[in-house]
């Protein structure tokens, strides 16, 4: 099985095509673009697939702390200080992600 990442012709494309390259773009940003033929959309789903691994990495991490420190959070002698520094500790790299796909 060969993949090719070749381009489609860049002619104009007809309305029902436009119509699914736009709904792919809203889905996964890039790849409506790849099926237009714009180049623009390598770097674009490049940003998207990154985005969407940080997002899923990192945001399994997060719930996983969120989970384990339930009682530190929630406590009776929590700090909240400490529990906003924990948080923000835990999902920087989640917004990173979400900020790489909303800027694809």
């Amino acid at each position: 099985m060969r993949i090719s990442l070749a381009l489609g012709n860049r002619e104009g494309l007809s309305q029902q095509t436009a119509r699914g390259c736009v709904a792919t773009n809203l889905a996964l940003p890039g790849f409506g673009s790849l099926m237009a033929g714009r180049p623009v959309g390598y770097p674009q789903a490049v940003l998207t697939v990154v985005g969407f691994g940080l997002t899923l990495v990192f945001g399994s991490k997060a719930i996983i702390w969120f989970f384990s420190n339930w009682s530190a959070i929630y406590g009776p002698e929590a700090d909240p200080l400490e529990t906003i520094t924990g948080v923000w500790r835990e999902t920087r790299w989640v917004g990173a992600g979400f900020a790489m796909v909303a800027i694809a």
